[in-house]
């Protein structure tokens, strides 16, 4: 186990990380620490600098300007670039990476080398063990389900004890009903192994329900870095509103210091208003509809997913608004309904010029 003191010092710390491909800045300026034992995300749209940074951190990519230390060693900066093979980083990618002309067990060794045989079969048999491949050391990638294979990528990664461990989109090559049980798996093994690892994606889902921490990045920029909890119920900008979990961005008007005025009636904030026009963002759980003819709402469409189901409404003003439902709403299109709004909203200042309304 690491000392006290260890874990005071983060696994990853990146300052000031910038990088340009010609005259685009894929990273502009990031801040970024991962401390020790954590499982930490890096979510954002595709071309938004996720990847570049973690190539950055991992020394495939060197960067315009910043600096980067793993285990609070500096190995990357102005007249420093540490080899990747030196960082003590490993790496699990989208596609597995595995050498198919070797079985399992000669895969997961390979990063092994500078350990005697014994050892390193001790260390293969450990690393299988804890990603449930115990015995399967002479199978051949072919012969594996995607998941398993992905679990080998993973055990493979885990075998030096690398102090970061780096997962690049992961679990994208999987079908659905698979990726949810692995990265499920991946979760649990990280965190009988205590490992530090930060996860890039796009998925926010995934982001959301397996790691500790998630930072989201937007056109090069960290917009935020909080628990998944913290994330979604108080984002601290509209891009992090809109793009992490369902949202309709609404206008609103501020009717006091902790009110606002919208198409949607009068709604409580979770902080103070910080402006006399606001966008606000109402989350479909905590729209409840109820069918009434005097209602000032029409029902546009329902989407059903089995577990619940997504009801899409049209306000007489105009104004879009979804609702997540249990499966038995029993609405349909054309019904009129009422429309309340239950807790606290987040409002931001709005933007001029700039719809805030969400189409359904």
């Amino acid at each position: 186990m690491p000392s006290p003191t260890h874990l005071d010092v983060p696994a990853l710390r990146c300052l000031g990380i910038t990088h340009r491909f010609g005259p685009v800045r894929a990273v502009d300026g990031v801040d970024l620490e991962v401390p020790t034992g954590s499982f930490t995300s890096l979510l954002g749209p595709s071309g938004c600098g996720k990847t570049t940074l973690l190539r950055i951190i991992a020394g495939l990519e060197r960067p315009d300007a910043g600096t980067v230390e793993i285990d609070g060693r500096p190995v990357d900066g102005p007249g420093l670039s540490v080899a990747p093979e030196e960082r003590g980083v490993g790496m699990v990618f989208q596609a597995h990476a595995l050498f198919p002309h070797l079985d399992v067990g000669r895969n997961v060794a390979f990063g092994l080398r500078d350990l005697d045989r014994a050892r390193r079969a001790e260390r293969v048999a450990e690393v299988l063990e804890l990603v449930g491949l115990f015995g399967l050391e002479q199978r051949m990638p072919s012969e594996l389900s995607g998941g398993q294979q992905q679990r080998v990528a993973l055990a493979r990664a885990l075998a030096p004890r690398p102090s970061l461990l780096l997962l690049d989109e992961p679990f994208s090559s999987l079908d659905a009903a698979l990726r949810a049980s692995v990265r499920e798996e991946v979760r649990s093994i990280l965190h009988d192994a205590g490992q530090t690892a930060l996860l890039v994606t796009h998925d926010q889902e995934e982001a959301l329900s397996i790691t500790d921490r998630v930072a989201v990045m937007f056109d090069g920029r960290l917009h935020q870095l909080a628990d998944p909890e913290t994330l979604y119920r108080e984002p601290a900008t509209r891009e992090v509103a809109a793009f992490v979990g369902d949202a309709d961005l609404v206008h609103g008007a501020r009717a006091a210091s902790f009110m606002v005025d919208t198409p949607l009636g009068r709604l409580a904030t979770v902080g103070p208003v910080e402006s006399d026009e606001v966008t606000v963002v109402v989350r479909p759980e905590n729209v409840t509809l109820r069918a009434a003819e005097d209602g000032g709402a029409t029902v546009r469409h329902v989407t059903f997913f089995g577990h619940d189901a997504l009801v899409a409404v049209v306000l007489d003003d105009g104004t879009t608004l979804r609702s997540r439902s249990g499966p038995g709403a029993g609405l349909v299109r054309g019904d009129r309904v009422r429309t309340t709004v239950t807790g606290p909203v987040v409002t931001f200042p709005r933007r001029s010029r700039s719809p805030d309304a969400v189409p359904a």
